[in-house]
């Protein structure tokens, strides 16, 4: 497994473990479910931290635009 690749897996397997974690501690912020799905797309598909980020506001300057919840 190449390097950046380890480190996108184990990245991701961190995140698993902490939203796992918030969950038994019952953690008002957790997200429910569909919006972990989002975070696995971008693990899945290699997306960088800066493209994830841009992706994420953008959806919450629409989001904001609408009067919707993201």
């Amino acid at each position: 497994m190449e390097n950046s690749e380890k480190r996108r897996t184990e990245k991701r397997q961190r995140g698993l473990e902490a939203i796992k974690l918030q969950e038994i501690a019952g953690h008002p912020f957790t997200p429910p479910p569909e919006e972990n799905e989002i975070f696995e797309v971008f693990a899945r598909e290699g997306w960088s931290e800066e493209r994830c980020r841009a992706f994420i506001m953008k959806r919450i300057e629409e989001c904001n635009a609408t009067g919707l919840t993201a």
